[in-house]
């Protein structure tokens, strides 16, 4: 799972008695590189096959269309792993979005409270929609936190 908890977001649940492999591919700021990312997924996939356990992989980033991204993610998916993505937040449609332009990766937009789409999260082809604001979770110094819709952009880092 490619996930991260920087600036107290939380963006991934795990069910009792699975693996969980968290893969560090960005600095604590959110910060790195497009080959660092790339490096992550293919490990992932490397695990994936040794093991030939399901796997998911979570991707809470989004940035400029990268094809070397997006091949990545294609691959991670066609080798079996399902791959859950950011759609972002550019208020902006995803076809020029990296991972979210993925077909086979499951592309998630953000809503309100309200259930009604977040006004800057993207548009498109996107496969669902989940809370992305206000989420109430346990913490040590606050009861909500900010969702996932696009925690990290990788463009321009």
């Amino acid at each position: 799972m490619i996930t991260t908890n920087v600036r107290r977001c939380i963006i991934a649940g795990l069910q009792c008695g699975a693996a969980k492999a968290s893969v560090k591919v960005l600095s604590d700021s959110g910060s790195g590189s497009l080959s660092n990312i790339v490096s992550g997924l293919n490990w992932v996939q490397e695990q994936h096959r040794t093991s030939g356990r399901p796997s998911v992989a979570v991707l809470p980033l989004s940035g400029a269309g990268s094809t070397a991204l997006d091949n990545a993610v294609a691959s991670l998916t066609n080798s079996g792993v399902h791959v859950v993505v950011s759609a972002g937040d550019q208020n902006t449609n995803i076809a020029s979005v990296s991972p979210a332009r993925v077909p086979s990766a499951i592309t998630v937009g953000a809503t309100t409270i309200a259930d009604e789409r977040i006004a800057v999260s993207n548009i498109g082809n996107i496969t669902t929609h989940a809370p992305g604001q206000n989420i109430l979770t346990g913490g040590h110094t606050s009861d909500t936190v900010m969702g996932f819709s696009n925690l990290f952009r990788y463009g321009g880092l």
